[in-house]
Order: C-alpha cells, then structure tokens, then sequence
C-alpha cells in the first residue's frame, strides 16, 4: 500500500507546473538558487519529517496487443453509450496515436498546464498523401507535434512523425480512424467520402497524391470536446481531464485491473525503441532533452547474465 501522503514524484510535478504557470501569466522565472533550494526542502525536511512519501507506484505498461485489445472491447462489447458517435472514433485514433508514436496527451488534447489555451493537435498539423512505389502504396498521415513539452515556445521544434496504413487489421489502423474523423468534418478539398479521395489520381512523375484541407479548418482542433447536452463543440478542443476519465473508464469497463492511462502506452513506445534506436533516437522520439528520463520508463527489474 502506498502511503496517504503526496509522494515526492507528484509534488515535483506539481511544483513544476506552477513555475510554468507563474512564467506564463507573471513572465517570472525562477533562479537556479531558487530551484535548488526548493529541492533541499524537499528532500530535507518534507521527506525526512514523513510529510512526503517517496513510495513507489506501480508502472504498468500497455503495448500494442493491450491497444488492439481494448479496441476491439470498445466497438464489440462495450456498452457504455456515448453522448456523441464521434467519442469512440476520437478514443479509438488517440490511442493508437500514443501507442505509435509515444505521443504524451498534452500534444494532442489540451494539456492541464496549458488551460484554456484550446491548443491540441490541429487540421493545419497534418498533412495526408496517397503514395504509391516500391516501399509503399496507400495512404499516408504526417503529423507535426508542436504541443511538444518543453518546446512550446519554439516554432521551429515541430518534428514531423508518420503513421502508415494497416490494412490486415483495419481496427488498429490510425490512418483509417483519421480518414474517418476528417470526412465527418468534410475536411477534405476533394470530397466528402472515400470513394472521392481514392479517385484522385497521382500525377505522371510524381510518387504520391497530397490532398488539401479546406481552409475553414486548418485551426479546428481534431479531437474536440462534447457539450454537456451531448453536441459535438465545433471549436473546443478535448481537454486532458475529459480524455484521461474517458480513458481511465474504457480500462476499467474492459476488466484491466490497474489504473489504464496514456502514459502506459508511453511507457510500452519508450521500450520497444529502447531496443532497436540509438540513444540520440531515442531522445528525439521521446521529445527528452537528456538520457536519463529514459530510465523513468524502465522497469525495476534488473537481468544479469552470470
């Protein structure tokens, strides 16, 4: 069991999101002197006096086979009904955007350290091409991360990352959840239906189609919230709040016993590039500015080969 008090983890966090907020709306930043001794007090008197915990909660992970798996639970036998259709189509796309791409919440929904910012991942973000050579052939989703934590401020940190079709298993298909988000909201310049897109042809000399958004919806937020009548808001981005309790409630209906949030997803991307890219990679993919994040999303399992 863990202890009642706040662990030291949280209220690092959370002091870390007052000082973001405190420079947002103040322009105050505090010194290095400062910071130093609020982790003195930290580590000094509220640890040592019992007032903070320094337990350590349990990480689960959730891969691939967990995202496929409630997938499939939220479209064949969930029977929660949703205020608005688009709820399970929006659910449906963000978590496989952060079980491909490692994706944290607030680069794709409204982060609660940046309320009332109605920023999230946007049509103007995203790029769609049809493409079709020797190492693909289909449709193809650009997505620009400019939500990245830590890069806000930076226009030109917007790194590009791709998801590809999967046409053996169209229910963990992020393009097709995409395509199907984009044409309810009669994104596309060049129809309003599948039929229309797949028409368009690729030019002679050209390896791939790129289809155009209308301009009435560059700045609409993709994942949008739903009104407390039930309406689907035209403007009002999905808030992390509204997300992490639909998220947190599909787990729970689907019979997984801990805790279900994006951050297991992201846990589960962090292991799988951990084997196969380079640490400079690795801190790209993940968006971290050093290495050692990386090991916040290791396990505390330690194998020696005697």
């Amino acid at each position: 069991m863990l202890e009642d008090n706040i662990t030291d983890t949280t209220l690092n966090n959370r002091l870390s999101a007052l000082k973001r907020a405190i420079k947002v709306h103040t322009n105050y930043m505090y010194s290095k002197r400062d910071n130093d001794d609020l982790e003195l007090f930290i580590r000094k008197e509220l640890v040592l006096k019992g007032l903070v915990s320094t337990a350590a909660r349990p990480k689960p992970v959730a891969p691939l086979p967990v995202a496929e798996d409630l997938i499939y639970f939220l479209w064949a036998c969930d029977k929660y009904q949703d205020m608005h259709p688009r709820a399970r189509l929006q659910l449906s796309f963000s978590i496989l955007l952060m079980c491909s791409l490692g994706t944290r919440p607030g680069e794709f929904v409204e982060s609660d350290a940046w309320k009332h910012t109605n920023e999230g991942l946007l049509y103007k973000d995203v790029d769609v091409e049809y493409q079709d050579d020797q190492d693909y052939s289909g449709f193809l989703v650009k997505v620009r991360l400019r939500n990245r934590k830590g890069h806000r401020d930076y226009k030109k940190h917007a790194p590009v990352s791709f998801l590809t079709e999967e046409p053996s298993i169209r229910s963990a298909c992020p393009v097709s959840y995409f395509l199907a988000l984009a044409l309810a909201d009669g994104a596309f310049s060049e129809g309003n239906t599948l039929e229309e897109l797949t028409a368009m042809k690729i030019q002679p000399g050209s390896l791939s189609y790129c289809f155009k958004f209308r301009p009435e919806v560059l700045g609409k937020p993709i994942l949008r919230s739903i009104c407390s009548d039930g309406s689907l808001s035209d403007s009002r981005v999905m808030t992390y709040s509204a997300f992490n309790n639909t998220l947190k409630g599909l787990g729970q209906r689907a019979g997984y016993e801990e805790n279900l949030s994006a951050y297991c997803f992201r846990r589960a991307f962090a292991r799988t590039i951990r084997k196969t890219a380079t640490s400079q990679e690795q801190r790209q993919l993940m968006s971290h500015q050093g290495e050692q994040p990386m090991g916040y999303y290791t396990s505390g399992m330690v194998g020696i080969d005697c």
